[in-house]
């Protein structure tokens, strides 16, 4: 099982977070390895399907809900070669126009990780996410403010 968890502060507020984070169908536009996303909608869930390029292309679909707090929290309806999958984000304001994103992913393969795989992940992979969902949101503040 791999068990991530990493943050990372941007300058936009909870809500703006939350509207990024919630539009998944949009994640193809600023997440490198996610080729499209389709979505089912229910009440009080979103249930979406990610085809993403993991050395090479896979999907797997996942049930996601939101949380009171601005938060996401999604767990694996099925996929190949997943047993589990949990994860979550969590936003937290710090300041007036400054939030804190918290991810934390769990994954369970139905085959072994090697450690340089894992690593690479972890070290490259989670920072680059978390990379192009700050870039996203405060680029989606900044347009929002010009609009003003």
């Amino acid at each position: 099982m791999l068990v991530a968890t990493a943050d990372i502060d941007v300058e936009c507020s909870p809500a703006m977070a939350a509207a990024v984070l919630w539009d998944v169908v949009s994640y193809p536009d600023f997440l490198s390895d996610v080729l499209e996303v389709e979505v089912a909608d229910q009440p009080e869930v979103r249930e979406a399907t990610f085809h993403v390029r993991v050395f090479r292309a896979r999907q797997f679909r996942v049930a996601l809900q939101r949380q009171v707090d601005h938060g996401l929290r999604w767990t694996l309806i099925d996929g190949e070669h997943l047993r589990s999958l949990v994860g979550s984000w969590q936003v937290v304001e710090l300041a007036p126009g400054l939030t804190r994103l918290t991810y934390a992913l769990e994954i369970d393969l139905d085959f072994a990780i090697p450690d340089a795989i894992a690593r690479r992940f972890l070290d490259f992979g989670l920072p680059t996410v978390l990379r192009q969902f700050k870039a996203r949101m405060e680029t989606t503040a900044a347009l929002a403010e010009l609009t003003l």
